[in-house]
């Protein structure tokens, strides 16, 4: 069985773990961002910055067979 564990980022590397990872799915592994690489690899917008955004984090852990 799987476990979800869901949580919100609240600390600074928090979020930019966050946003490296949404580069990673949506400009590599998908291809809906621009091609050309950022100076940083993060996916940042606008609503990123504002002060009511929260970004989940989502992990999926597969039980311990034992």
């Amino acid at each position: 069985m799987k476990e979800v564990i869901a949580s919100l980022a609240t600390r600074p590397n928090d979020v930019r773990a966050h946003l490296r990872v949404r580069w990673s799915v949506f400009g590599k592994e998908e291809g809906y961002l621009s091609s050309i690489k950022p100076p940083v690899s993060m996916e940042f917008d606008g609503f990123d910055g504002l002060a009511t955004t929260r970004h989940f984090v989502v992990t999926i852990r597969e039980e311990d067979p034992r």
